[in-house]
């Protein structure tokens, strides 16, 4: 009896999901060496989108000696100028929609020394940290790498403060220069939508931002003031000086100005 064999191909087909990148080469966004602004105002550069900075000393320069990575080879640079922190002066912002895999291509304004370069979310959880030295890099050099696990949150980029002391530490405070951003899962960020730490920037910049005072908020710099319950609903806009807030529901509140936000309980 012939024995007939059949032979069944099973075909495994995978599907492999990519997940985009957006990456911000400053050599390709920044056309021109730019001073930001010196008073905490919250910015997105020329020419770059998806990307904003809070400047106090931050600034820009194209056409410097080449910096070389693995992914590439810069010569354009945002300068954070000095130390910053979640929601305060002389840091970078990125939002993301969720887990993200981050690049980042930076060295130390300092050739002589380190500075440590920190992200954390906007509620203050650490994604991650690291030394960076001002030495030129290779181009065997691969860029800083972080991960960053979670739901929608804004990131936030930065030249860490001293904790105690340099020697201690293994870092000095000051500035670091950025020459590659790239993260996974980012969406659009404004201005308007940076969540600013009015008491860091307050401390920052040295000027009197919203305070409270009674039933009245005062505003002495008349910064537009959008004020939202805890719900969410918007229930007052002003730029007055000074706003009223006697005849608000006990509650709590958040009122959002361009240069920080303040919570207040009514």
């Amino acid at each position: 009896m012939k024995k007939k064999i059949i032979l069944i191909v099973v075909a495994t087909f995978a599907t492999i999901v990519s997940v985009s990148a957006t990456e911000w080469n400053f050599t390709n966004l920044i056309t021109a060496s730019t001073t930001y602004s010196t008073t905490g105002e919250v910015q997105t550069p020329t020419g770059v989108t998806d990307l904003c900075i809070i400047s106090l000393k931050m600034a820009a320069d194209v056409g410097q000696t080449a910096k070389k990575w693995t992914t590439g080879s810069y010569t354009a640079r945002l300068k954070t100028g000095g130390g910053g922190g979640v929601g305060q002066a002389n840091a970078i912002v990125i939002k993301v929609t969720g887990n993200s895999t981050i690049q980042i291509c930076a060295v130390s304004s300092n050739s002589g020394e380190s500075r440590k370069l920190e992200i954390k979310t906007q509620d203050g959880t650490l994604v991650g940290s690291v030394l960076v030295s001002g030495a030129n890099p290779t181009t065997s050099t691969p860029p800083e790498s972080f991960t960053y696990t979670g739901g929608e949150t804004q990131l936030f980029f930065y030249s860490a403060p001293q904790e105690t002391d340099p020697a201690t530490d293994g870092y000095t405070a000051g500035g670091l220069n950025f020459y590659m951003i790239n993260a996974t899962n980012t969406t659009t960020l404004t201005p308007s939508e940076v969540y600013l730490n009015a008491t860091g920037l307050k401390a920052a910049i040295s000027t009197d931002l919203l305070n409270k005072a009674g039933c009245k908020l005062q505003n002495p710099t008349n910064l537009p003031v959008e004020i939202y319950s805890a719900e969410g609903k918007k229930v007052i806009t002003s730029t007055a000086s000074t706003i009223c807030v006697k005849y608000l529901s006990s509650g709590v509140y958040i009122a959002k100005t361009p240069k920080g936000n303040l919570k207040f309980i009514k």
